[in-house]
């Protein structure tokens, strides 16, 4: 899995955060602490927080999983 810091601004609108903060992380808590220095650095955003990328492969374990539930797994 990957996680990404992402931020709300003060127009209500969620985004993934640019340069230098929008690499992807391995874990949840790698992505926690550049999410203090993300702080500092955009102070126009109102909050921010830590989530799963949700890109292709993400979505790929997730229909895998459905399939495999349906046709006779768990």
């Amino acid at each position: 899995m990957a996680y990404v810091i992402m931020a709300l601004d003060e127009c209500g609108t969620e985004t993934r955060l640019r340069s230098p903060f929008n690499k992807e992380y391995r874990n949840e808590t790698e992505a926690s602490k550049q999410l203090v220095q993300a702080r500092d650095h955009y102070p126009e955003y109102r909050s921010f927080w830590v989530e799963e990328l949700m890109d292709k492969r993400y979505w790929a374990r997730i229909l895998e999983r459905e399939e495999f539930n349906e046709y006779g797994g768990y």
